[in-house]
């Protein structure tokens, strides 16, 4: 595949996400056709796609080990986003309340 058949490809993948019936088959006609002319089937276009694995730690539950800093500063950005929280409810909470009327 060209690199100009390869961006165009691109350009019209995007739009079978299109709200449009028929821009969505021409699409997908236009692409298909691409395809065909370079001998490549949907399956082994797709194939060379990278697939991104999630993180291992996100996945599973990690304890954390002597010098896993990853999982240190996790444990760190959770307990700041808790203490965050708490700030904020306790702020508002000190306000007065304020008085609708005019």
């Amino acid at each position: 595949m060209t690199p100009d058949e390869h961006a165009r490809l691109i350009k019209i993948a995007g739009l079978l996400a299109s709200d449009s019936d028929g821009e969505r088959a021409s699409a997908a006609a236009h692409a298909s056709e691409i395809l065909r002319r370079n001998g490549l089937t949907w399956e082994q276009a797709l194939a060379s796609l990278p697939v991104e694995m999630p993180f291992q730690s996100d996945t599973i539950s990690v304890e954390p080990l002597a010098g896993d800093e990853v999982t240190r500063l996790r444990s760190e950005l959770a307990t700041s986003e808790a203490l965050r929280h708490a700030m904020a409810e306790e702020l508002m909470a000190s306000r007065p309340a304020q008085d609708s009327t005019y």
